[in-house]
């Protein structure tokens, strides 16, 4: 009986230690089931932290990029914008070298044109002038020597004539120019030196000429 009673309370004891064994294998579980929860909580909290922390880093180094790269195309425009300033002006300026050079060529074609013409017009008077003496010669061949010699002295008569004409014609041109330029000369000395005494008298002072003939050389149409 003894026996009994303690294989009962040994039974007993077992099956308290089972039911113990696996409440505290349960709640074991529990808490491991529970820290694992947490533990992959805590991960993917991180993870996503991390991946929140990459994205704005990604986001942060992309503007930045996107500003490097816009700074530099705005660079390159206004680099490109200066050069093609640079160039429109080169161009500009050898435009304006091309229109004055085709100025001067032009003037110069003018000048060619004229010389051409004047020296046309000196060919044909020596073609005239030839050809009178060719006809002169022609008629002086059967003159006798006294006829021949009096009509080469009214031949040289004649151009001497002409010649002294046209020298008596350019000095009296040069002397009324020099005239002129000496006339100007005294009238701006004299309203200069009006102007310094008295500014108001300017515009109704009088300058008095000596005769008539300095008034002429003065205004150059025999003093009217």
């Amino acid at each position: 009986m003894f026996w009994t009673r303690n294989l009962v309370t040994f039974v007993a004891t077992l099956l308290g230690v089972a039911v113990v064994a696996f409440l505290l294998g349960y709640l074991l579980r529990q808490y491991l089931e529970e820290t694992r929860r947490k533990a992959l909580g805590v991960q993917r909290e991180k993870v996503l932290a991390e991946a929140e922390a990459k994205a704005r880093e990604i986001v942060l180094s992309a503007r930045d990029e996107a500003l490097k790269i816009r700074a530099e195309a705005e660079q390159e425009i206004a680099r490109r914008k200066q050069e093609l300033e640079r160039a429109e002006e080169r161009l500009q300026k050898r435009q304006e070298a091309l229109e004055h050079r085709n100025e001067q060529l032009e003037s110069r074609e003018r000048r060619l044109n004229q010389r051409q013409s004047e020296l046309d017009k000196r060919k044909n008077e020596l073609d005239k002038m030839e050809a009178k003496r060719q006809a002169e010669l022609e008629r002086v061949s059967g003159m006798t020597k006294e006829e021949a010699k009096a009509l080469l002295l009214k031949v040289v008569e004649e151009e001497s004539r002409k010649e002294v004409a046209a020298v008596i014609r350019q000095v009296e041109a040069e002397a009324q120019e020099e005239a002129n330029r000496k006339a100007q000369k005294i009238i701006s000395l004299a309203i200069q030196r009006m102007a310094s005494e008295q500014v108001s008298e300017l515009t109704v002072s009088a300058v008095p000429l000596p005769s008539d003939e300095m008034k002429g050389r003065i205004i150059g149409r025999g003093g009217r």
